[in-house]
């Protein structure tokens, strides 16, 4: 499903699915994930790496980039970013102006969401096989953990006698 919202350009779904799957009610199914396709793997391997924190998240900011709208990019970086820049760059320079770098920053972060919204081909389709599964399974959501315990119960804790 993140496969599919990644080629739509649904960067803020993909993200959250991946951030499903990274879930410790999730990644603790370790019989789980050790029968999973090497395919699925790879594809979650490779989403891992689009969406790698590291250098503030610089793949996949270099990915949206080169991407067209139509496209929902991850909107929980937005206000991060905006306020990195209230906190670290002063609004009054030294010789007591606005500063104009510090409004340029704040635009040039804002503006491509002006681009996103304004774009005029969104004819996104509704894909019947996602929406079905979404459907289907949002009630698993609601008690992630025991769900996660019926399937792979936790190992009998061992004692020691010392």
């Amino acid at each position: 499903m993140a496969q599919i919202c990644l080629g739509m350009n649904a960067y803020n779904t993909c993200y959250a699915v991946l951030a499903g799957l990274c879930n410790s009610s999730v990644s603790r199914l370790k019989n789980t994930w050790a029968i999973m396709p090497k395919e699925v793997i790879n594809i979650y391997n490779d989403l891992q790496r689009t969406f790698d924190v590291s250098r503030n998240y610089l793949t996949y900011r270099t990915l949206l980039l080169d991407s067209l709208p139509p496209l929902i990019p991850i909107l929980v970086f937005y206000p991060k970013d905006l306020f990195g820049i209230e906190e670290n760059v002063s609004t009054i320079t030294e010789e007591g102006l606005i500063s104009i770098s510090k409004l340029r920053r704040i635009y040039e972060i804002i503006r491509p969401l002006q681009e996103y919204q304004s774009a005029k081909n969104y004819s996104i389709q509704v894909d019947r096989t996602v929406n079905r599964f979404l459907l289907h399974n949002l009630h698993i959501i609601d008690d992630l953990h025991s769900q996660s315990l019926i399937c792979e119960p936790k190992p009998p804790k061992t004692t020691t006698n010392v």
